[in-house]
């Protein structure tokens, strides 16, 4: 997760990169499925893990140079851009709601980089294993729950613009992408400084963590989804 830190800053992604790479290397998740009790799916990372570097040891005892150019840099350069998307998918929280998976997760119209349909990724955490030719239909059976959490979306951009912004601290563009669907419905759209302000208040709030609110207490809608009917909103 992202959300211990607030995501405008370069410094934050930058010491956010180890633990994403700890996740990449199947070593955080593969801890976490064996303390939540799911031993068979930790067994099948380990296992599968070790067929990975199993090949990689084998290329790199007859061809170092191979194995660096087609195993270990592409790797690498899946920690780096996979981490600055997931930073971006995630940027956004609602300081009243952490769990708003609305807020939380952001939705692109219009994009031109929608690979699998991702940039519908409010999706991606209330049907995890819905198809993504499934994700547009989805978004429509929400899409008034959308306007009534005042979702995160935004028009005409994509997930690398999303990050460069951020951390870029460029409010005054993210405004202008800024979709207020619950204003639009309302008749009466939010003013540029009204947007600019909510936006900085979703990316610098956190929900865990040394700068987590005293007086936060989480619900639990992160447990399950709407697909296995665990979700506290599902």
């Amino acid at each position: 997760t992202t959300s211990d830190k607030p995501r405008d800053s370069i410094v934050n992604f930058c010491a956010y990169i180890p633990r994403w790479t700890w996740y990449s290397l199947n070593i955080t998740t593969t801890i976490q499925f064996w303390k939540e009790g799911n031993t068979k799916v930790a067994q099948k990372m380990v296992l599968g893990s070790l067929y990975f570097w199993t090949w990689y040891g084998a290329f790199h005892y007859m061809n170092p140079l191979f194995a660096f150019a087609y195993l270990q840099f592409p790797f690498w350069e899946n920690v780096l851009l996979l981490a600055a998307v997931n930073w971006s998918w995630h940027a956004f929280n609602n300081p009243k709601d952490p769990e708003d998976e609305y807020v939380g997760s952001i939705t692109i119209l219009e994009g031109c980089i929608n690979v699998l349909n991702e940039d519908s990724h409010v999706v991606h955490h209330q049907y995890p294993g819905a198809h993504w030719t499934d994700h547009p239909r989805l978004t429509d059976k929400h899409w008034d729950a959308y306007a009534e959490h005042q979702a995160t979306i935004f028009r005409k951009t994509h997930a690398f613009e999303i990050f460069g912004l951020v951390v870029g601290r460029q409010y005054d563009k993210l405004a202008e992408k800024f979709v207020d669907l619950k204003g639009q419905r309302a008749g009466k759209e939010m003013t540029h400084d009204e947007k600019v302000k909510l936006i900085k208040e979703r990316v610098r709030a956190c929900w865990w963590g040394p700068r987590k609110p005293a007086d936060l207490v989480l619900q639990g809608k992160e447990v399950g989804n709407l697909m296995d009917g665990k979700a506290v909103d599902g």
